[in-house]
Formats: structure tokens, sequence, C-alpha cells
């Protein structure tokens, strides 16, 4: 026989076969530390706490952006590997702030107390000479905005 009870103010039906849950009340503060991952940072399995990324296919857009660059400052390994990255870099290429913000944590090896591997060689290259093609030719910029404020 089934028998049916109010619960936080709905009408829910009980199977008999299913008995509710038996557990200890403990305080608040009891449950949070409970909760907390007691290990550093660095000794989580992130892996299990981060979906992998969906594979990105390089926008047109993109790929128009690259078409651009100097030969010499292509991220063409990072747009290989990394498509999303490279997407997100063209994207932020207009906004100087956020580009140089976004390639800084790229190229810093930092989450929280975490350590994280980084780029292969040949990607960490790549970002390194977009970013210092990317100030030069800011500074450049800024120097005839100067000039023409004279």
């Amino acid at each position: 026989m089934k028998r049916t009870e109010k619960i936080m103010g709905h009408m829910h039906t009980a199977s008999p076969a299913f008995e509710p849950i038996a557990y200890k009340r403990v305080s608040l503060q009891e449950a949070i530390e409970a909760m907390k991952d007691k290990r550093p940072a660095f000794e989580k399995n992130w892996t299990r706490l981060r979906l992998p990324a969906l594979p990105e296919p390089l926008l047109s857009t993109t790929s128009a952006w690259l078409a651009e660059l100097p030969r010499e400052v292509r991220p063409l390994v990072l747009a290989q590997r990394y498509a999303r990255i490279v997407n997100k870099l063209a994207h932020l290429w207009r906004i100087p702030v956020q580009f140089q913000d976004y390639l800084t944590d790229l190229l810093l090896v930092r989450r929280g107390d975490s350590i994280r591997q980084g780029f292969p060689p040949p990607v960490a290259r790549e970002l390194a000479a977009l970013g210092a093609y990317y100030d030069a030719l800011h500074r450049a910029k800024a120097d005839v905005l100067q000039f023409d404020l004279k």
C-alpha cells in the first residue's frame, strides 16, 4: 500500500519498499568542513573536475586574421593544436587591454596554488613572437598618436 505525505508543501506518494535515508544531523560549519577537499590544489585530479573542451574549428574570421599577420609571427602550430585559443586571440586583437591580459594568462603558468604544464615549446615561442609583434605594433601606434597631438 502506498502512502501519501506532504513534504515541503507538495504531496508525494511513497512506496513502502523505499524507506527514508537515515542521516546524522550536523551543524552548517561541520557540513562545510566535511565538503572541503583537504588535499593541496596541485594534488587534485583536475581531469575529473573539468570536462574536456570540445574541439573547436578554426573560424573563417580567424583564418583571415592569420593571413593578415606577417608570416614570421603567425601562430600556425597553435592554430593546429588549439584552434579555440587562436579564435579568441583573433577576436581580441582589436581590444588591446583584453588581448594583452589573455596573452599574459596564456604565457604564465599559474592556476591558483596549482601547477600546470604550460604549452609545448613551439607553441610558447609562437605566443611570445605574437606578443612581441603586438607590443611593437601598439607602441608604434601610440608614437604616431603622440606625434599627431603635438
